[in-house]
């Protein structure tokens, strides 16, 4: 996993909240690019939290999240938008606040899990396409039952039902 994380270290803004890699063909913003570069390790990288091996990057990739949240921060992730690729990125971020709330989440102030809270909060309200995305937000929608955070969970239950009515055979 560090040997896979390694490349991606000159690419991290230096803030922590962006990975900007190349150009990108990608049908969204680059504010939307930026945040895919960070959000995609993730999914290697919040498991290892459970393994109780090290890493010593969790710092950046608190700072990136507390500042990718920040509205007032130049490197903001951007307003959430109906269908936007962000929805897609934030199961990353919601899988590894679950998995790994010692070192992304209880490092943060006040102030920045108010406003990380905001942010995931925000884009559940967001729609989602009608496909494998309704998982995202159930993702999401983990994480902030995990941390304790207040929100309706009928729509988790509404996506639910839809993920199970694509069930084919």
């Amino acid at each position: 996993l560090d040997d896979s994380f390694a490349p991606l270290l000159p690419y991290f803004s230096q803030s922590g909240a962006r990975v900007t890699l190349s150009g990108t063909a990608a049908h969204f913003d680059r504010a939307a690019a930026d945040l895919e570069g960070f959000a995609r390790p993730l999914w290697g990288i919040a498991p290892l939290a459970l393994s109780g091996d090290s890493f010593e990057h969790w710092p950046l990739l608190a700072k990136g999240i507390a500042n990718g949240t920040d509205p007032a921060h130049p490197d903001y992730w951007g307003d959430v938008r109906q269908k936007d690729q962000r929805l897609v990125e934030l199961a990353a971020l919601g899988f590894a606040l679950r998995l790994a709330p010692q070192h992304l989440w209880e490092p943060l102030s006040d102030a920045q899990k108010d406003n990380v809270r905001r942010y995931l909060l925000t884009a559940r309200e967001r729609n989602y396409a009608d496909n494998n995305w309704k998982f995202f937000r159930v993702m999401v929608d983990m994480a902030l039952d995990h941390l304790g955070v207040d929100f309706d969970r009928s729509l988790t239950k509404t996506f639910q039902a839809e993920l199970d009515g694509f069930y084919i055979a």
